[in-house]
């Protein structure tokens, strides 16, 4: 998304995913849940979690925050896996 023009963030859960991204280049990269990173209100055009939602054992917090932090009529793309 950065390399698209994008102002792009990225939230990741585990620290040594975190690191491996921040090695490979990865610029704003935040360890951490996305409730504790207080963005503002209707920061984000686009939220998306890719393989994110299987790993939280409750997930409706995440949600909820998503829905604050998007735009209105920003897009939310979820993707998990179908085993």
């Amino acid at each position: 998304a950065q390399r698209g023009g994008w102002d792009a963030h990225g939230v990741e859960l585990g620290p040594w995913a975190g690191e491996a991204a921040r090695r490979r280049g990865v610029p704003n990269l935040h360890t951490a849940r996305l409730p504790d990173l207080k963005y503002p209100d209707g920061h984000f055009d686009v939220v998306n979690a890719s393989q994110v939602f299987e790993h939280l054992t409750h997930p409706l917090p995440e949600l909820a925050e998503i829905r604050r932090v998007l735009k209105p009529g920003g897009v939310f793309l979820i993707d998990v896996p179908n085993y």
